[in-house]
């Protein structure tokens, strides 16, 4: 849930619920809906930016994390969600991971989030990253294996089994 749900607009419902402590959610890092309009009237992302409908960039992702736990209070996880739809090479989408989860890592510190994963539907068929490479991001964005990536959230289809199922497998991606 979060600004990728209900066009933005979804978190004070979620903080309601939130209320009766068994509400765990997540928010995920995208562009859509009121925040983009808001992002690019702030100047945190270009037109241009903004109509990608992703972005990874560091300032957009504190404003857009900021903005929710200003809502929420405190998220357990905040997801990047998507990144393999920034649409770059495989050796700048892993430089702009690093970046987000460097950003992120701050907010985990600092004690606003629980902690962060990816929320990715093509990523590891299409050989964006794997899981170890994911690993190997937060370490280098945390600066040692003290890291606050907590989970991968992968799409559960009955008709396309592959993405979860292979990264847990021997042949992991």
């Amino acid at each position: 849930m979060g600004w990728s749900w209900a066009a933005g607009d979804a978190e004070p419902e979620e903080r309601a619920a939130a209320a009766s402590g068994d509400l765990r959610w997540s928010e995920q890092a995208v562009v859509r809906g009121w925040p983009r309009t808001a992002a690019v009237q702030q100047g945190i992302l270009t037109d241009d930016q903004a109509a990608a409908g992703h972005s990874l960039a560091p300032e957009f992702l504190r404003w857009q994390t900021d903005r929710s736990m200003d809502v929420l209070g405190r998220a357990d996880i905040v997801f990047v969600h998507n990144p393999e739809h920034a649409h770059v090479d495989r050796e700048e989408l892993h430089e702009r991971l690093r970046e987000a989860f460097a950003v992120l890592e701050e907010f985990a510190d600092a004690g606003r989030i629980g902690g962060y994963g990816v929320a990715a539907w093509s990523a590891f068929t299409s050989g964006a990253f794997t899981v170890t490479e994911l690993l190997g991001l937060a370490r280098e964005a945390a600066g040692s294996g003290e890291h606050h990536l907590r989970a991968v959230q992968l799409p559960v289809s009955l008709v396309m089994a592959r993405p979860s199922a292979s990264p847990w497998t021997a042949a992991a991606p």
